[in-house]
């Protein structure tokens, strides 16, 4: 169906056709147009994007050549690309009875299966197109995809092997079957896969990225670099190695060869915002606050809308002192990703520090609203609760995060606390009863939440006690 378009813009026989017909619409006549022609100008308008007129084409066509197969499928190729599979398949219905075997039917019908979400069937019709093709490849990815869309990921690696037989040039193919293997979890698999076919195939730059990515996700660091400077090798202008390379060295803690590789890229494209966050994400490494903040700020000036960039600007400002400068900066990152949980925890960490504690706690809810299940949270909104209202406020939020996080040892170990705080001992004894039986080592807590509470008679009874049976143990 696709075809090289500027071969179109350059045929002058295309051309004509296309006068020909426009004309014949305009002056609303009749002119005679073979299969072939037909299908050049339908393709035409297809490139184009003018779906409506691609149309216009084959149903005129049809209207010449009312019992042609290639036509027909034609038009049910343009249902699909209208989003109108159901129509696609009803004509293929129709041209099935009459060519059972025809590769472009069965191709088609797999397309319209796959947009209808029925992967068995079109891995089905892809499967009895692939002995009458060319170019396999395309189809054998086309069948990995369905099994990806079943989450049988082997399956799909092994059609996508297939496709590399065929073509081990195609690099879709490569990119797809190293996805595969992480969503399989196969990441050792992978990298053997990519090692063997970079010694077959040493000028793949997608075989040596992969390979590259593969050796990364197992944690050898070292190797990956190696991989991802045979890719800088064959092209030295394939920034997303440099990427990578440099996401390594990061990881070593070795910022300042990371920093240069990232610099590398600006010889060969113009400086993006996600490679000066990057830098500015070493520097903070680094603990060079005022570069990080600088490199962040160079990223926002590039992308408006990088949130990452705002709150890393901003949680530098903190570093270096600023903390109120900082805080239209996390409200600017919260503004472009409102349901991000650690964008709202640094807002309330930031109001905590400067003692706005309503602010905090509203910040702190909010977190608290969108992950539930964080136990921490409940914690830090009991704390903050505490600084400017009331131990029983947060003795409240506590048992409602209690709620989401059962028998979670540190917030029983804060409820039995502040129970004890506000004379509750009988409520205080069930919580500490449950928190030392839970994990008897982290009765620490009792102190972080109030010192005094470690010489409460209570506590100091059951400390001995729980020693004692786990000395016993």
């Amino acid at each position: 169906m696709k075809e090289d378009f500027d071969f179109f813009q350059n045929d002058e026989q295309l051309m004509s056709m296309i006068s020909r017909f426009e004309d014949m619409l305009f002056n609303d006549k009749d002119c005679y147009f073979d299969i072939e022609e037909i299908e050049k100008l339908a393709n035409y308008y297809y490139e184009s994007t003018n779906l409506k007129r691609a149309m216009q084409v084959v149903n005129y066509g049809l209207t010449q050549h009312p019992l042609s197969s290639e036509l027909k499928i034609c038009k049910a190729q343009l249902f699909i690309s209208s989003n109108k599979a159901e129509k696609g398949l009803e004509i293929l219905e129709y041209v099935e009875a009459i060519e059972p075997h025809n590769p472009d039917l069965q191709l088609t019908k797999g397309l319209i299966f796959s947009q209808l979400s029925r992967s068995d069937e079109a891995i089905e019709a892809f499967t009895k197109a692939i002995d009458n093709i060319e170019d396999k490849d395309e189809t054998y990815i086309n069948i990995a995809f369905e099994y990806e869309n079943l989450n049988k990921y082997p399956e799909a690696i092994n059609f996508l092997k297939l496709a590399l037989a065929e073509n081990p040039d195609n690099d879709s193919a490569l990119y797809e079957i190293a996805f595969c293997f992480e969503l399989a979890k196969k990441m050792e698999e992978s990298a053997d896969f990519f090692a063997d076919f970079t010694k077959k195939h040493p000028f793949s730059i997608a075989a040596w990225f992969n390979l590259g990515l593969s050796l990364q996700n197992l944690g050898l660091l070292e190797k990956a670099i190696m991989a991802y400077d045979y890719a800088i090798v064959i092209d030295e202008a394939y920034t997303p190695a440099y990427y990578n390379k440099a996401a390594c060295f990061m990881n070593l803690e070795q910022y300042k060869k990371a920093i240069t590789i990232f610099e590398e890229t600006f010889e060969y494209a113009e400086p993006e915002a996600f490679a000066l966050y990057s830098i500015g994400e070493c520097y903070e490494r680094a603990e060079e606050h005022q570069n990080a903040f600088d490199y962040f700020k160079l990223a926002i000036e590039i992308d408006a809308d990088f949130a990452d960039a705002w709150i890393g600007a901003g949680v530098m400002l903190d570093h270096l002192g600023k903390t109120k400068s900082s805080i239209r900066f996390i409200e600017k990152g919260i503004e472009l990703s409102p349901d991000n949980v650690e964008y709202w925890y640094i807002l309330g960490d930031t109001f905590f520090k400067l003692k706005d504690f309503k602010v905090s706690e509203n910040a702190y809810r909010n977190v608290s609203l969108l992950q539930p299940t964080n136990n921490e949270i409940w914690t830090d909104l009991a704390a903050v609760i505490i600084e400017y209202r009331d131990v029983e406020t947060a003795i409240e939020v506590l048992e409602e995060g209690l709620t989401y996080n059962n028998d979670q040892v540190e917030i029983l170990y804060w409820l039995g606390t502040l129970h004890l705080m506000t004379s509750n001992r009988m409520q205080a004894e069930i919580y500490f009863q449950k928190a030392f039986s839970i994990d008897y080592n982290c009765h620490e807590i009792i102190g972080e939440v109030n010192p005094d509470m470690l010489l409460n008679e209570l506590v100091v009874n059951m400390i001995h006690e729980y020693k004692n049976n786990q000395t016993i143990q």
